[in-house]
């Protein structure tokens, strides 16, 4: 004997589709109608693809890159991001002393960097460069004096920590103030140039610059000190 059961009335079956696609409508027509469960939709999608990694380009170092004499690069044998300019690059003077971290010998850094010690009474000589420089004041008190391109004079007083801008092309120097050592940091651009303005004075006229400031130029020599006394008694 067989039994047969049917679960859904044929007659009855058309409405139960017409039912199902009305109610799918409508839901549709819902979501679709109130913004919030449509932004709801949108944010959720926005917050998965946040959550996708950073395409960030890996950092290339050429094997066997070193910072030049540096003993700590010398003895791992491998590219250094720390450099003391003081066993790299110095320059001694009986006012203070200059000292680089260049990119050429620094070649994993973007840019140039001097570490600049001006005993009491002194300063560094007035020049510019062909870049801007950036000045950070790490120890002791100065003062940074600059010269726009129209002849404009402005005067920084610096304590430690503070921090100066210098436009490209202006002219520029910075002095002790008190009686201990300034040290400042200043970054540059890479293979920035400096101008000296004692290298300008002599080049236009030596004799009438001498009668002007009223001492003898050096001639002949352009290696002169740049960080210089100006006070005797600071």
């Amino acid at each position: 004997m067989k039994i047969k059961i049917n679960l859904v009335n044929k007659k009855s079956f058309p409405w139960i589709v017409v039912i199902s696609l009305a109610l799918f409508l409508l839901i549709q027509i819902i979501f679709s109608a109130n913004p919030v469960l449509s932004q709801s939709t949108k944010e959720n999608s926005k917050v998965a693809t946040g959550l996708e990694a950073p395409k960030i380009a890996p950092i290339k170092i050429e094997d066997g890159t070193q910072l030049a004499n540096n003993p700590m690069a010398e003895e791992m044998g491998e590219t250094q991001f720390s450099c003391e300019p003081r066993e790299v690059e110095v320059y001694k003077y009986k006012a203070g002393t200059i000292s680089y971290c260049r990119k050429k010998n620094f070649p994993v850094a973007e840019n140039d960097t001097a570490r600049v010690e001006i005993k009491p009474g002194a300063a560094r000589t007035p020049h510019w460069h062909d870049t801007w420089e950036e000045q950070i004041l790490i120890s002791g008190k100065a003062k940074t004096v600059l010269i726009d391109p129209k002849g404009k004079v402005f005067e920084q007083n610096l304590e430690s920590g503070n921090l100066v801008f210098i436009p490209s092309g202006w002219t520029h120097w910075s002095e002790t103030v008190g009686n201990e050592t300034a040290t400042f940091i200043f970054l540059f651009p890479a293979n920035f140039k400096t101008f000296e303005v004692l290298d300008s004075m002599v080049a236009i006229n030596n004799p009438l610059m001498e009668s002007i400031l009223g001492y003898d130029l050096p001639k002949g020599n352009t290696d002169h000190d740049l960080l210089i006394m100006i006070n005797k008694n600071p």
